[in-house]
């Protein structure tokens, strides 16, 4: 479990138009979750030479992800205001494969 400080803020500008743009800004905190598991395993190739390979599970959740702060209305100049809204509903995913040699003196 972590702490989430988020801050977002845009800002619109379109070249050559004089009243240029919207400026939005937001904040929020969420507590968030982390999470790690992983599986290793080594060989002995040589007395100081191994061969490591494992698979890795990472989940992060309550997070803000960029694409999701601003909505995509195409309206984002009404009122000289930019619809900012931090979102920290998001969970990410990632795994995969590692592998490795590993030398040891």
């Amino acid at each position: 479990m972590y702490y989430n400080d988020l801050d977002a803020s845009a800002t619109l500008v379109i070249p050559n138009v004089p009243a240029n743009g919207g400026m939005g800004r937001n904040s929020d905190s969420a507590a968030a979750f982390v999470g790690e598991l992983g599986l290793t395993a080594s060989y002995d190739i040589r007395c100081n030479l191994s061969l490591r390979a494992g698979y890795q599970l990472l989940f992060l959740d309550g997070v803000a992800l960029a694409a999701d702060q601003v909505p995509n209305t195409g309206d984002l100049i009404g009122n000289n205001n930019t619809p900012v809204n931090v979102h920290t509903g998001n969970s990410l995913f990632f795994h995969g494969l590692h592998v490795g040699l590993e030398y040891r003196r």
